[in-house]
Parts: C-alpha cells; sequence; structure tokens
C-alpha cells in the first residue's frame, strides 16, 4: 500500500527522538510493526522538493525530466510505500 506525505522531514527531531507527528517513514514503520511484527514491514520512501512542489502547483509528471522526478531525498518524501507481511 501507499499513503502520501508531501511533508519535509525534521531530520533534527527524526535523528534524536523520531518524527512520528506525521506519515514518515520512521512512523509507518512503527505503526505496521505494531500489528504485522517487527521484521515483517518494508517501507520505502519516493520524491524530492521538486516533486513535492510539483504537486502543490499542479506540474504534471511529463513536465519533469526523468532525473528530476526520480531522485530520491529522504527529506521531502511525496509518497511512502509499504509492504506488510502477515507470518503465521
Amino acid at each position: 500500500m501507499s499513503v502520501a506525505s508531501l511533508c519535509p522531514i525534521s531530520e533534527y527531531d527524526y535523528k534524536r527522538w523520531g518524527d512520528y507527528w506525521r506519515f514518515t517513514d520512521m512512523g509507518i514503520k512503527r505503526d505496521f510493526e505494531e500489528i504485522f511484527g517487527v521484521g515483517n514491514v518494508e517501507v520505502v520512501s519516493y520524491g524530492n522538493v521538486l516533486s513535492a512542489t510539483a504537486e502543490i502547483q499542479g506540474i504534471s509528471a511529463q513536465e519533469l525530466t526523468v532525473r528530476e522526478l526520480f531522485y530520491h531525498d529522504k527529506n521531502y518524501p511525496v509518497i511512502i510505500g509499504i509492504k506488510a507481511y502477515k507470518r503465521i
């Protein structure tokens, strides 16, 4: 599954005590591990400041180059993808 983020990460908080008050890769992983168990959740973020700005301004993906669109900046997640396994 995926969730929209579109909020910059507070690197200061993230590195010290965690950035949990909104959708972040850290918070999503913690929440899903409560249900599916530690080690049964994979989380990956996609996006960068340019793709976040483009989304806010209504600029389509076709107006960005592949390099601009797929550059990964962990501080500006636009989409967070989650894969969770239920082990029996």
